[in-house]
């Protein structure tokens, strides 16, 4: 690399990291700025910190949470956020309590800013010149669903931190004919990254992830790109098998079919898959209906530049159907509401409804934005950009209705929760179609037509990305400190997990958190807490009797009398735990222990980390020159 090379890359990584920090400034400065998910991950964060430097190595029964009555919920729970801000939190030495916690997620999340910048601009810097790459990286660091809904309206600290890595892993897979055994390291330390911050990116990312390396490669060398990611996927799942594993193992335990029950507007699937319908783009404010209009408008001039691009002859006729049915595709889009016969409201609650369409409209104008750059390369028959479009395009699929036998036949899938999660890796494909698009010299030598249509590009997309933080009214996020909201009483997670049909209800235990409820009989007793995964309950009967613990059930949970016999356990109707005793003075050990998902995890992420060290350390490999 040359020391004007040199220059120009390191001006560049300083102005992402620049940009980065002016973007996440509420976070650094203030903490976890307020939204719909602040409350739940500071208690969380709390809780776990409280078992953390009691010394537990990887709490996943969380006792503090439900009002000391105890949550399972970091069994299924993505552990990378609260551990790094708990890190944080002590290296910075912030005060304990809500303040410190709700600071440290906050550095957390400005950390991930910054990783998002500098990963994107790996990724675009593969193929692109360090400007270019700088421009893409501002572009992201600025998407509306990935800076506006995700960080300061949700304050989805998982999901945010899981795209910062994905152009990482997307970086690696071009280096893996040239350099396999690192590449395939990278990207498997990518991919449990990515597992350990959001399950569910990791989940809907990984096929456009082997699409993307079979594409990378060389015409005759793709079986072998989608071999060595493959590999990389696996072994990536591997490392983050001591989390991965116990969550898979006790998946059957937690059930989405109690949010259903009790928010079903907002977690039916037919009422977040997006309908084409008069109910497509937001229009409660002013601000809202004009970037609706501008939404609605871009794909006439997309359409026109495809005619333009595209004249028979110029382009090979994949191409030209390709440009065509994108804008086509977008047009019939923003015309849907004006052709739909009426409004699909049905049982769904209007605030529902609003925030759906919200949330396309963010990302059907950034989806605009990415066809602009394919657009606008001068090489339209590049292998690599089409893959992007198409992958951009495969996302707002399935973020719409048209897809909803997709996602009726792979079950799986509706684990998820919202079919928008694809919005986050829709905005990132179209950011790799702007770092192409800018690196491509399509307008030649002219330095001033090239200047007049970057301009011109920047303005758009500053028009889009302040607009929708206008929209979505987070300037206050950016005035100064706003009041938190006030912490849930119980775990918002808790209807997927409790073993009743009632809410929980802990009346009748008073004060005494340890004492326990009589039923079926007459009694006194004590539970004493000896540690997160093991309780001793004291109890004398005169009679037979029923015993209520102060505890929500989980199945995972054991107990036996001092004489070493198994008593059952079983939910009582709020979901606590339930227990029958005889009469007479009883000393019961209760245990969550160990099962062999944490043992058997824990060894294959042991395992795992010494390959991925193997391939780190011993690299030494041929250089395969591969023509770009």
């Amino acid at each position: 690399m040359s020391s004007s090379s040199a220059r120009s890359s390191g001006l560049a990584l300083f102005l992402v990291l620049l940009a980065a920090a002016v973007v996440s400034y509420p976070c650094l400065r203030w903490g976890l700025p307020p939204g719909h998910d602040t409350s739940i991950h500071v208690q969380y964060l709390h809780y776990l910190n409280q078992q953390l430097r009691s010394g537990e190595v990887y709490p996943r029964w969380i006792s503090g949470l439900n009002q000391g009555a105890g949550s399972p919920i970091f069994f299924i729970q993505y552990p990378l956020p609260y551990r790094a801000a708990s890190w944080l939190q002590q290296v910075f030495q912030l005060p304990d309590g809500q303040a410190g916690e709700a600071h440290a997620l906050g550095l957390f999340l400005s950390c991930c800013a910054l990783l998002s910048g500098v990963s994107t601009w790996l990724w675009c810097r593969t193929r692109v010149g360090p400007l270019p790459a700088l421009a893409a990286s501002i572009v992201c660091l600025t998407a509306p669903y990935l800076l506006t809904f995700n960080l300061y309206v949700r304050a989805a600290i998982g999901e945010y931190c899981a795209l910062a890595f994905v152009p990482l892993a997307l970086a690696c897979a071009h280096q893996l004919q040239e350099r396999p055994r690192l590449a395939v390291a990278g990207m498997a330390a990518t991919i449990a990254a990515i597992l350990f911050s959001h399950l569910f990116t990791a989940v809907i990312f990984v096929p456009f992830l082997l699409l993307y390396a079979i594409a990378c490669a060389p015409p005759g060398r793709m079986l072998e790109a989608l071999v060595r990611a493959a590999a990389a996927v696996a072994l990536g799942a591997s490392l983050a098998a001591v989390y991965a594993l116990p969550m898979a193992l006790h998946r059957a335990d937690f059930s989405l079919a109690g949010l259903t029950r009790r928010a079903s507007g907002n977690y039916l699937y037919e009422n977040q898959l997006i309908p084409f319908d008069r109910s497509l783009f937001p229009s409660s404010t002013r601000r809202w209906r004009i970037l609706s209009r501008l939404a609605q408008a871009f794909p006439v001039a997309l359409l026109a530049l495809s005619a333009v691009r595209c004249r028979p002859g110029r382009v090979p006729l994949r191409i030209m159907l390709l440009a065509v049915g994108a804008s086509g595709c977008l047009l019939l889009i923003a015309s849907a509401p004006v052709i739909a016969a009426d409004r699909m409201v049905g049982s769904i609650a209007p605030w529902v409804l609003e925030q759906r369409s919200q949330i396309f409209l963010s990302s059907f104008l950034t989806l605009e934005v990415g066809v602009l750059a394919w657009l606008s390369r001068a090489e339209l028959a590049a292998r690599l950009p089409a893959v992007l479009l198409l992958s951009a395009l495969a996302s707002a699929f399935m973020m719409s209705r048209a897809s909803l036998p997709v996602w009726v036949h792979l079950r799986f899938l509706w684990t998820l929760q919202f079919p928008w999660r694809y919005a986050g890796l829709l905005s990132l494909f179209s950011v790799g179609l702007v770092g192409y698009a800018l690196g491509d010299p399509w307008l030649g030598p002219h330095w001033s037509l090239r200047a007049a249509a970057a301009a011109t590009c920047a303005f758009v997309w500053l028009v889009i990305a302040a607009g929708d933080g206008l929209a979505w009214e987070i300037r206050g996020k950016f005035a100064g400190a706003l009041p938190p909201d006030p912490e849930p009483v119980f775990d918002v997670a808790l209807s997927t997990y409790l073993k009743s049909d009632s809410a929980l209800s802990l009346a009748g235990f008073g004060s005494d958190a340890g004492r326990p409820i009589f039923i079926g009989g007459s009694g006194a007793g004590t539970l004493l807490s000896v540690s997160s995964r093991h309780a001793r309950l004291e109890a004398t009967c005169p009679r037979p009797c029923t015993v209520v613990l102060r505890q929500v059930y989980f199945p995972g949970w054991r107990a036996q009398d001092a004489t070493g016999v198994a008593i059952a356990l079983r939910p009582s109707d709020k979901g606590l735990v339930e227990l029958a005793l005889p009469a007479g003075a009883h000393r019961v050990e209760l245990t969550l222990p160990s099962g062999p998902g944490e043992i058997v995890g824990a060894i294959v992420s042991a395992l795992a980390l010494c390959v991925l060290a193997f391939l780190f350390l011993f690299r030494r490999e041929n250089q395969i020159k591969v023509g770009r």
